[in-house]
Formats: C-alpha cells, structure tokens, sequence
C-alpha cells in the first residue's frame, strides 16, 4: 500500500495488476456520533442523497455508467464514518473517481428530492421497527450503551428525519466532508501516477477547513435488561458482555474468543444449542468495537419455551471460559480461522479497499497482513482467560411472544 497526502487529503492506492478490477472508497468521518439529537439520522440522510444528482448527471445516469460496464456502486453509513464505493472493471478507474468526486463536491441536495427521499427513509425506519430480527440488535445496544452516542441508532427517528431541511443537510456536509476528514482508498489494477491525476482533478474543489468535532462522552455501559412483547412466533435475543476496544492489547484475542464461542458453525453456542439440542433456528455471536469500547453479542431465534436453558447455556459457557479458557484444540482452531479469513480477504478488491481505510482511520497507519497473522498466532489461552474475566456483566435485550410464555420468563 503506498500513502499519499495531497492537501490535506488521504489517498491510500493498493495497486493489483493481476486482477481485472478496482475498487474505489471514498470514506468520510461522518457518523451518528457525530450528530447532534436534532440532527439524528443526518449522516445517513446525505449519504442517500448523495445519489440523487449533480449538476451534470442524473441519479440514473449514473448509475447507468457504472452498471452499463457491469459495476457496482453502493454506500453505508455506520456510527463513526460514511462510506460511498464502486466496483468496477478496471479500464473505468478514472470513471470511478469522476463519479464519486462529482458526488463528494456537487450533489445538488435538491428540496424535492429531499422530500422524496425522506419518504423512502420513513419507510426505512418503519420496517426496522416491524422486523424483530433487526430490531433486537438496536434494542440491545440501545439500551446496553444508553446515554452515548454510540448507542443511538445510526438511521435516526422518524420524526428527526422528517424534519431535516436541505439546509440543514447542505450545512452538516461542509461540517463533515472535507479533506482532513476523508480518506480516499483504491485497490485494483490501475496506474499509479494516472489514478494520482486524477484525483487531483477530480477532488480539488474539496473543503480543507480543518474538522471540529465535538466532544464524545466516555462510554457508560448499562447492565440492565429489556423484554418486549410482539405478535410473532418466536423469540428474538441478544445476549452481550463487555469487551476491549480495538485500541486494546486484547483486541486479537478478542476476535479469536468471539469465533470459539458463537461466530462459526463449529462454536460452542452453534453445537450446542443448534447442533445437540435443536433449540435455535439461528445462533451465533458477533463483536462490536469502537475506540471507546466494545461488546461481544450472543443472539438468537429460538422458541420462547427454550429462552430459559439458552439463557443459562450462554452464561455458562462464559463463565466456564473465564475459568479454563478454550481448550488447545478450540484455541489453535479460532487462530486457524481468524488468519484463514484474513488472508482470503486479500483476494477481494473491495475487502482490500476496506481495510486500508479503516486501517487508517483507527490505527493512523497500514497494517500488514503479515502483522494481523502473528498477532492471532500469538494469542495464548491466558488472554482469552483475562478477556473472558473482564465479560463478567452481562444483560440482554428480548422480544417475546405475546402468547405462551413461560411464568419463569419473567424472573430471568
């Protein structure tokens, strides 16, 4: 990977030359955090209209110039940063960076587009509240990291999105998106010098004010659980502990507990609760980390008479880590795992692209994959035993059926 800073601007190019593609990620530090409680949802909101047109292309046309060749472009707004991408052959590299820097610069955040777009993220909104499979995880670090940014829903609420103007839009965006707060990443078979060129033409009307970000609160965790009631035929949970941030020593031995215990099919919580008892239709574990912390999820599917014995499975095995830690063969298994996925993701352009950007964004710096393998690789058993010891509080969020629940249920 070869860094370039040009005024101000990250530019981060992973050249390719065997593949007969590249991606292109523009990443800003625009996220929930960032937003104020009248602004929620604005970050996502921009990054929507985005999309919408500039002065000299229609939302159509371009679309129609990336998937005309078979491309891709997309993008997702998380808590920390907005990222917008595209995926394409790599003759279009140079289309690609246009494209993106026409949308980064001039996007027209027309009022009636707005308006539309609006409804479209309402009906958003709507869904991810009727759908319990995603609502669970919104309930779950709402409530766990209640009271900080980082528990707030990234989409907003209804009513702060209707609210929003193309002003206030048009006003967050010369906030966030400029150059000190913009990575640039490119991965694929391109022209160093051309692509350099490029984005020179392309991005020199962006903003260089420096960024003023406010103040983020520490991180408070909240032990305490929640239970909702639904017309649904099953349950729906998320079952967490603390964890280290990704700044943490522990941060690799993190990723390696997570995997030995719920994140793949040969896990604990998959084999034992799917596997040997058949009480869940889905079971696994996930991790969520920022700088400021992290938290290891335990979720599920399962029938509303099981919640009881899955509920003591999951602390238990917990527990039974903080204890003993994972045998050497789960151990050697997760580092196994955890290298596997790193290296595959060499293969992808895109995952690439990613990587490095996110890189930057957390560490300041490239991490090589020589360098995330022997931090897997040296993980020993006493660090997943101190890690599994700082996961002693949990809570969970809950969404029960409305009819046949067990009386115990609610003692839990």
């Amino acid at each position: 990977m070869i860094k370039y800073i040009l005024d101000g601007l990250t530019v981060l190019l992973s050249p390719v030359p065997t593949v007969n593609s590249v991606a292109v990620g523009v990443f800003v530090k625009a996220g929930r955090i960032h937003e104020t409680e009248e602004q929620a949802g604005i970050s996502h909101m921009l990054e929507h209209m985005l999309f919408k047109g500039t002065p000299t292309r229609t939302a159509k046309e371009m679309s129609r110039i990336i998937g005309g060749k078979g491309g891709d472009y997309n993008a997702y707004t998380d808590r920390d940063h907005t990222c917008y991408y595209i995926h394409t052959i790599a003759s279009e590299v140079e289309t690609a960076i246009d494209i993106l820097g026409d949308m980064y610069n001039n996007s027209l955040i027309d009022p009636s587009e707005l308006k539309t777009e609006q409804r479209v993220v309402l009906e958003e909104i709507a869904r991810s509240d009727e759908d319990p499979a995603d609502r669970i995880h919104d309930m779950f670090v709402g409530t766990r990291w209640q009271g900080s940014p980082y528990g707030l829903e990234i989409i907003g609420n209804a009513k702060s999105v209707a609210n929003l103007t193309s002003i206030d839009l048009l006003e967050y965006k010369r906030e966030r998106y400029c150059a000190e707060n913009t990575i640039i990443s490119i991965a694929g078979n391109f022209d160093i010098e051309s692509v350099i060129d490029c984005i020179k033409k392309h991005f020199a009307d962006i903003l260089k004010v420096p960024v003023k970000d406010k103040e983020i609160p520490p991180l408070v965790n909240s032990y305490q659980s929640v239970q909702n009631f639904d017309s649904i035929d099953q349950a729906y949970f998320c079952f967490g502990f603390d964890t280290v941030s990704y700044l943490d020593p522990l941060h690799h031995a993190s990723c390696l507990l997570n995997l030995a215990y719920g994140g793949e099919s040969y896990s604990r919580l998959f084999q034992k609760i799917r596997e040997e008892k058949g009480m869940a239709y889905a079971i696994g574990s996930y991790r969520v980390t920022y700088c400021v912390g992290g938290l290891l999820v335990a979720y599920g599917i399962i029938n509303a008479r099981n919640w009881d014995l899955v509920h003591d499975i999951i602390l238990s095995e917990m527990t039974d880590i903080s204890k003993n830690g994972l045998s050497p063969e789960e151990l050697e298994l997760a580092k196994d795992t955890a290298c596997g996925h790193s290296l595959m993701r060499r293969e992808s352009m895109m995952d690439i692209m990613s990587h490095e950007a996110i890189s930057e964004m957390k560490f300041g710096r490239h991490l090589s994959i020589e360098e995330i393998t022997s931090k897997y690789r040296a993980v020993t058993n006493d660090d997943i035993i101190e890690l599994a010891n700082t996961s002693s509080d949990s809570s969970y969020a809950l969404i029960m059926p409305k009819r046949g629940i067990l009386s115990r249920i609610f003692g839990k």
